[in-house]
């Protein structure tokens, strides 16, 4: 994470693009290092998730509600604390483009297995901290 958005490598992006990213895309972006002015070499690009589902049905480790505009969002905790099938999202989560945030979760967003398998497969899964969600 880049101070809030998702950068991420060509090689990221160019498995990604193989799968359906609806409304979603890649915006080129200069990544610099520490000092401010030196980039990082290889070409890297913003991800827009673009797409929502609200899918999301509860679970994780006592979430932390937070009301914005009107309506209740959870803060998840970090990855560590989140294992496999803890979240819950419904089955409306398995229709449409593999990848997409829900309105009622700060700061997550998801992806189809199809796509989590394809960054696995690429070697390229491990930063994402991908945890298995439980379909309702």
């Amino acid at each position: 994470m880049g101070y809030g958005p998702w950068i991420v490598s060509t090689a990221v992006a160019d498995v990604m693009r193989q799968f359906d990213m609806g409304q979603g895309g890649f915006y080129p972006v200069r990544v610099l290092k520490k000092d401010r002015r030196t980039p990082f070499n290889g070409e890297w690009f913003c991800l827009n998730f673009g797409n929502v589902k609200k899918a999301y049905l509860g679970g994780g480790r006592d979430p932390t509600p937070h009301i914005t505009k009107g309506f209740m969002r959870h803060a998840m905790p970090s990855t560590h604390l989140i294992q496999d099938n803890m979240l819950m999202v419904n089955a409306d989560a398995l229709v449409g483009p593999d990848i997409w945030v829900d309105p009622q979760i700060y700061d997550t967003f998801f992806v189809s297995d199809r796509l989590a398998q394809g960054l696995k497969g690429a070697g390229l899964a491990r930063a994402f901290g991908f945890k298995k969600c439980k379909i309702i």
